[in-house]
């Protein structure tokens, strides 16, 4: 999951759907406007979509020759609770470590 997001393009696609499905939402965004919207290529934008797709981050459907992509909202909480695990631990060892 992480090593998805690790590719700025990358990460710019998954912002750029996250910021249009997310806080509950249901609306989907269509590839070609990713692309258009980021200045990436079509072909640009379908790799990174795959990418993103097999790591379970975001979901895709066709509609007739559109691709519509959402955020996988389960994918989503997991990323914040690892990021939140991994803040506690640096926490506990930073004050593990004070002298």
């Amino acid at each position: 999951m992480f090593r998805a997001l690790g590719h700025p393009g990358r990460l710019a696609v998954f912002e750029l759907i996250r910021e249009t499905s997310g806080a509950g939402r249901s609306a989907t965004i269509c590839a070609c406007d990713i692309a258009e919207r980021l200045g990436l290529s079509a072909p640009g934008v379908s790799r990174h979509l795959r990418e993103l797709r097999l790591s379970h981050l975001v979901r895709t459907e066709k509609r007739g020759q559109w691709l519509h992509c959402t955020v996988n909202p389960d994918a989503l909480a997991c990323l914040r609770d690892c990021l939140q695990a991994a803040s506690h631990t640096e926490r506990a060892v930073a004050e593990w470590a004070a002298p």
